[in-house]
């Protein structure tokens, strides 16, 4: 009996790594997984520009050619540590060897940059890599459910210069 598998988003991990300089640099064998029960919702999109006759008396479009890419993506997850605000402040750390300041502000410029690989298990593994990646805005969630332990979730709005199949 055959079946066809379908991705459905059951068997995916996302990791990334801090870039070098913005949509460059960055090996994934130093990345991070984002985190636990981690999804992303791509919304993205490509723009077309529309290529009118040339000086002939008619009104019909010649071509389409391609635009720009445009790649925001929301992701959600449980954090397993706090390296994901480096993405969304400035970082200075500092202290003795048993307590560790961490000096948090908003940076003048675009905060660091991260590249992304989304690698989603199948027949054929399939696996995109988006480099310039930023994020936005991010909201941390602290609450319980009833009669439980929680996790303190992340919703973070996010957006990407490139993808790579």
């Amino acid at each position: 009996m055959a079946y066809s598998e379908y991705l459905l988003g059951k068997r995916e991990r996302m990791t990334w790594v801090a870039e070098t300089s913005f949509g460059a640099g960055g090996t994934m064998t130093a990345g991070d997984v984002v985190g636990l029960n981690c999804t992303l919702t791509p919304s993205f999109a490509w723009g077309w520009q529309e290529v009118m006759s040339a000086g002939a008396d008619v009104r019909y479009l010649e071509e389409k050619v391609a635009g720009a890419k445009l790649l925001p993506f929301t992701m959600n997850f449980v954090p397993v540590n706090w390296k994901f605000l480096k993405y969304l402040m400035s970082c200075v750390d500092g202290g003795a060897p048993s307590v560790y300041t961490h000096t948090f502000s908003v940076p003048m410029g675009l905060p660091g940059s991260f590249k992304l690989e989304w690698a989603r298990r199948h027949t054929t593994a399939h696996v995109l890599t988006l480099t310039g990646g930023t994020l936005k805005s991010a909201t941390i969630n602290f609450s319980k459910p009833t009669a439980a332990e929680g996790f303190v979730t992340v919703d973070a709005e996010c957006v990407a210069k490139k993808v790579h199949p």
